[in-house]
């Protein structure tokens, strides 16, 4: 699905590039955006770690911002309200609401926000990102990213599915 879905805070808002993936929960508790942050950020996938280590690694070849190790971030996760301007590597909370975070960074080259959403009564959790490319290496660097990009968002979603079950 590439359609930013019509009730998320991102829907106003022009990008380049757009991707969504949702999946049905099932669980009987009311999900705040807290959860959903929460939940994201704890996903302790072995080999999204590693490929977050070395895309640290590489992105100063585009002059772009680096993150904070897993761990750190994973452990601040779990004792935030996830107020808006906190940060958690290379995301900041841009935008809280009822039932959505958004997150995001705008860079030299790109930006990116990724919204975090939680649809009731369909027990659906969104993840739906927006990249706005500023230049050349822009481009080049979503290029390279996207294949991951996608692999790793389905990845988490699962894992953020599981983690309400």
């Amino acid at each position: 699905m590439k359609t930013i879905p019509a009730f998320s805070a991102l829907i106003k808002q022009k990008f380049d590039y757009t991707d969504v993936y949702f999946q049905e929960v099932t669980t009987e508790k009311n999900i705040r955006p807290e959860d959903l942050g929460k939940a994201f950020f704890t996903s302790n996938i072995p080999w999204i770690k590693k490929l977050f280590t070395l895309r640290n690694k590489l992105v100063a070849v585009f002059g772009l911002k680096g993150s904070d190790k897993k761990s750190k971030i994973m452990q601040q996760a779990e004792q935030s309200d996830f107020a808006v301007g906190e940060r958690f590597g290379l995301f900041k909370v841009l935008d809280k609401r009822e039932k959505e975070i958004i997150l995001g960074e705008d860079d030299k080259h790109l930006d990116f926000k990724v919204s975090l959403l939680y649809a009731q009564p369909e027990n659906k959790i969104y993840i739906s990102t927006g990249v706005q490319y500023h230049n050349f290496f822009g481009r080049l660097y979503f290029f390279f990213v996207k294949p991951f990009h996608r692999l790793v968002v389905r990845s988490m979603l699962n894992s953020m599915a599981a983690s309400f079950a």
